[in-house]
């Protein structure tokens, strides 16, 4: 179809979507562009303004039978999201194509779960300036990976019928409301709804058994929440910078679990991180209000970063047999109190920050790892002694 047919198509949309069986590829590809700033059109277009034929396109994949499979106009690691770059109108997409990537482009318009192509199994759409609701329950059957992170996203987000073959959702990053009702029966690996403006409870028991990461970080969800309950094969738990409350208790965490986070909560109560998963290699505990004493003489083999600061933990702390993985710990602004010996720290620590506690005797310094940039000891501790016997680190130490 000529470029000026389709484009005539335009001027009624009513009439647009009744042709659209009717239409070749080549049509349908015109028209899902027809609405792009003329900087991006002109990628598709010769020197005379006219489309170039699709299988002329860059970064077009297609079938053995030449009907088009994947569309990537994807700007890889920029996030700048630029403004001016025109609409994207899905609904024109021919329906044999199964996935999608416009990731990093800063498109604008809407995106309607029903008018998806029918065949779709992946829309990556991160970081743009797409706009609207979602209604999940329309997505197209076969779909199994949606991210739609870094968008201007809002209104409610319904899980409960999702479809089945759904593995990925991204939502982060929008301006979506509501509670967060979990699907009863799911296949989700992935579910990332952090940086929203969610709100309500979170059961533990209802998050679906198949995650294996799930963000929902930097919300405003509240309540206690029973981390005995979590999937058994989560790897990946982050829930900082909400409201949650209550005690904690680490003893039951899943097996499998790598990555933690719950800082910048209002968890309260003892924390014991004796019995962590073997596995785990990021522990972020900071900014609660946790007290009594910390063990931290049994931590994971793998673990690599620890921040328990901003709390109200106190007494005595050994660091002698912290885990050579380590690179950071973080534990200032505490009251933990006595004396410190740094003379058998971790070999890879680059980062110990114990500043700002209530430690009052003395402090051992030795054998420093040389991959140490920064060893923050001094400020608002009151110690009666420091031996520095490894003056030739002595610049690290603040």
């Amino acid at each position: 179809m000529p470029s000026c047919s389709v484009f005539a198509l335009c001027i009624d949309p009513s009439l647009g979507r009744l042709n659209y069986e009717s239409m070749n590829q080549q049509a349908l590809m015109e028209m899902a562009v027809s609405q792009m700033s003329a900087q991006n059109q002109s990628f598709y277009k010769d020197k005379n303004g006219h489309f170039r034929d699709i299988s002329e396109w860059k970064n077009l994949t297609f079938n053995d039978d030449d009907t088009l499979r994947e569309i990537v106009t994807t700007f890889p690691h920029d996030n700048r999201k630029p403004a001016g770059q025109g609409t994207v109108l899905f609904q024109w997409f021919p329906e044999t194509v199964e996935e999608i990537w416009l990731t990093n482009r800063g498109f604008e318009g809407t995106i309607d779960c029903a008018q998806l192509p029918k065949r779709l199994r992946e829309l990556h759409c991160g970081n743009n300036r797409f706009t609207g609701s979602l209604r999940l329950e329309c997505l197209p059957t076969g779909i199994q990976k949606l991210s739609l992170s870094r968008n201007f996203l809002s209104g409610t987000v319904d899980l409960q019928c999702l479809p089945k073959g759904l593995r990925y959702l991204n939502l982060f990053w929008n301006t979506l409301e509501g509670s967060i009702v979990f699907p009863r029966e799911s296949l989700l690996e992935s579910l990332f709804l952090g940086d929203n403006r969610l709100t309500g409870t979170l059961n533990a028991s209802e998050i679906p058994r198949s995650l294996l990461k799930f963000s929902a970080e930097m919300n405003a969800l509240e309540g206690t929440l029973d981390f005995s309950q979590l999937p058994p094969n989560l790897k990946d738990l982050r829930i900082y910078k909400n409201k949650f409350h209550g005690s904690v208790s680490f003893q039951n965490l899943p097996a499998s679990l790598e990555f933690l986070s719950i800082k910048e909560n209002a968890f309260s109560g003892t924390v014991d991180l004796t019995h962590l998963p073997k596995p785990l290699k990021h522990v972020m505990c900071s900014k609660n209000s946790f007290s009594g004493t910390v063990c931290l003489t049994q931590l994971p083999p793998t673990l690599v970063f620890l921040a328990l600061s901003s709390n109200a933990f106190a007494g005595n702390i050994s660091l002698k047999n912290l885990p050579d993985t380590l690179h950071e710990v973080y534990l200032h602004k505490n009251r933990f109190c006595g004396d410190l010996d740094l003379t058998s720290l971790p070999i890879n620590l680059t980062t110990l920050w114990l500043n700002q506690n209530a430690f009052e005797g003395t402090v051992r310094i030795r054998d420093l790892p040389r991959a140490i940039c920064r060893l923050k000891v001094k400020k608002n501790n009151n110690w009666k002694d420091v031996q520095l016997i490894d003056i030739g680190l002595f610049n690290v130490i603040e």
